[in-house]
């Protein structure tokens, strides 16, 4: 077996060299041992990147990733056929090259945080209209002041949607949303919902601006998606994560379109197919995209979801973390009772039937908290139901958990299937029958009931901090230790370690929290569609 290296220089001359690989060597030790010179920082300890290589061909002849490798390669983000020589070992004929070779690429390699990926994205750019003029107008000291208030706001909804601010521009703003997700729905659908706090914190900004400075704000924001390349940019001692590519191009000359369409938000037809939810689309315009042959289709945005960042906003100012747990049980008993409470809200005798269940007993203070967003929403397109399960997402944001982006109004006329409260003595085979009938896999039960890592139980928490989500509940379901201060775990729970299925999950979410919170995140959103 051999190893080919790919433009090596010989005689200052560039040739492909061909070597002789011992099965028990690393690449590293290879290269070195032939008297290739091959850059290795740390010396060879997957403790940097610097002895990292392509491989060009025979990646299934290449060793297994190993644990260092792939902690190294995440934060980096390599791609898979970029390995690190001090952790590869070979197996057959392969093809590589090294991408450190000198001095200065080894500097710039340490430098590195993020080495560099193609990676699809959803796209934002937003920009200030006419700001030259407004610069004109008034004191340095003032443009800044007023500058920085604006990106303090705008930031912060890009932000509040796991989006990242790729830069400051002027008076512009280049934002990317999904980075490190999968979903290319859900990027696309964090950033139009940026793009919707970003417009409904114009009002609070141009209204200081009325009073301050006699002046008013108008934006454009223009979305789009498509295929980018990401990665740390700069000289090495001033870096930042940046996309590059044409769709970046392509987002902010979008923008430009706004102002001629008079609208704020434009998005394209690459992110309408992406976002899939025709509701939203008001126009269809066909343009010319400067540097771009043909015609495009642009489409303009309707208004009906225009408070659903300040809804989330409302909640979050108005819910704190005490009543965080009861809100999140409010909604499992919700969704499992068929949605018999939320349908009941405006209705005092039912509700307060349905309150009186032993199995519903302490729900009343999450009740109130719902029936008081509704007074104030007033006429607002939000239902009950659509307010209850938004609250349940902020209950666990508020207490360090995942954020869950739920996109409503969208629950207010459902029908759901009545399954059944889970009973505090219920078998397993009984109970989990419950959340097989919402189309939940094992999986997705074990992290829901991940939850009960908040609140008590007979006025004693499960865990020391009963207002902090995390994965501190499948810690002490899997090391039990009987402790006098915290309450007995719950019999249903014991019953999940009898399953094989289910205690391989637990120790899976008790061992990685991100791993946890990715899979809770998840089933939530799987668990209030399905119950439609």
């Amino acid at each position: 077996m051999h190893i080919t290296y790919i433009e090596e220089i010989e005689n200052n001359k560039k040739v492909d060299k061909t070597i002789e690989a011992q099965p028990n060597k690393s690449i590293l030790e290879i290269s070195l041992g032939n008297k290739i010179p091959h850059v290795h920082a740390c010396g060879g300890n997957a403790k940097c990147s610097t002895c990292r290589i392509m491989v060009l061909s025979g990646m299934e002849n290449l060793s297994e990733i190993s644990e260092k490798e792939k902690i190294l390669a995440q934060k980096k983000g390599f791609s898979k056929n970029i390995r690190l020589a001090c952790q590869t070992y070979v197996h057959g004929d392969v093809k590589i090259k090294r991408l450190v070779k000198d001095k200065l690429d080894e500097e710039i390699a340490l430098s590195n945080q993020f080495t560099g990926k193609e990676v699809s994205l959803a796209i934002l750019f937003a920009d200030i209209r006419n700001f030259t003029s407004f610069t004109e107008r008034h004191l340095a000291y003032d443009v800044i002041h007023i500058l920085n208030r604006f990106y303090k706001r705008m930031g912060d909804a890009i932000l509040n949607h796991q989006g990242y601010i790729d830069k400051f521009m002027g008076d512009g703003i280049l934002a990317l949303f999904g980075i490190n997700d999968k979903d290319s729905q859900q990027k696309c659908t964090n950033a139009l919902n940026a793009a919707f706090e970003m417009k409904n914190n114009l009002q609070e900004i141009n209204q200081y601006l009325r009073w301050n400075f006699n002046e008013e704000f108008q934006v454009g924001i223009g979305l789009h998606f498509g295929s980018v390349i990401v990665g740390d940019l700069g000289h090495p001692e001033k870096k930042q994560l940046t996309a590059i590519g044409d769709a970046v191009n392509f987002t902010s000359r979008l923008e430009k379109f706004t102002k001629s369409i008079k609208t704020t938000i434009l998005i394209s037809e690459e992110f309408a197919k992406v976002l899939n939810n025709p509701e939203i689309l008001d126009k269809e315009y066909k343009v010319q995209i400067r540097g771009k042959t043909g015609t495009h289709k642009i489409y303009s945005l309707l208004e009906t979801k225009k408070t659903y960042t300040s809804l989330r906003n409302l909640l979050k100012e108005k819910m704190n973390k005490t009543l965080a747990p009861t809100i999140l049980r409010l909604v499992f008993h919700d969704v499992m009772s068929g949605g018999v409470l939320t349908a009941h809200m405006h209705d005092k005798d039912i509700l307060q039937l349905e309150l009186s269940k032993p199995e519903n007993q302490g729900l009343e203070e999450a009740v109130k908290f719902i029936q008081k967003i509704k007074n104030i929403l007033k006429e607002e397109p939000y239902s009950y139901r659509d307010i209850l399960y938004l609250s349940g997402a902020v209950a666990v944001e508020i207490t360090h958990g995942p954020y869950i982006n739920l996109v409503i109004p969208s629950y207010s006329n459902k029908q759901f299937l009545e399954i059944g409260i889970p009973l505090s003595e219920e078998k397993f085979e009984s109970f989990y029958k419950k959340f097989q009938q919402l189309g939940l896999s094992k999986k997705e039960m074990v992290a829901l009931i991940g939850a009960h890592t908040l609140g008590k139980e007979n006025q004693k928490p499960f865990t020391e901090d009963p207002f902090k989500f995390d994965n501190s509940y499948f810690k002490r379901l899997l090391f039990y230790q009987e402790d006098s201060s915290l309450s007995k775990m719950l019999y249903t729970d014991w019953e999940l370690l009898k399953d094989q299925e289910c205690k391989k999950y637990i120790e899976e979410f008790a061992i990685d929290e991100n791993h946890f919170f990715e899979e809770f995140k998840n089933a939530y959103i799987k668990m209030i569609q399905f119950a439609v």
